[in-house]
């Protein structure tokens, strides 16, 4: 059972790590610094994304596809 765990942690520790990486790597500074300003810059994106998803789909499940 503790080798279980131990190894749960250890992969939990590559994953922390990765995701360090990945967020040094990226460059934040673009972001608003303050939490409100950071939720309405990320779920414009995302909405936009969605967007974009949609627009590239037959999204219209009641048309005959073209």
């Amino acid at each position: 059972m503790s080798q279980e765990i131990s190894k749960k942690i250890d992969q939990l520790d590559i994953i922390f790590k990765l995701q360090k990486g990945l967020s040094e790597m990226m460059n934040l500074d673009r972001y608003p610094k303050d939490s409100e300003g950071r939720v309405s810059a990320l779920s414009t994106a995302i909405m936009h994304e969605a967007i974009e998803l949609q627009r590239t789909t037959n999204w219209k499940w009641w048309k005959t596809p073209t």
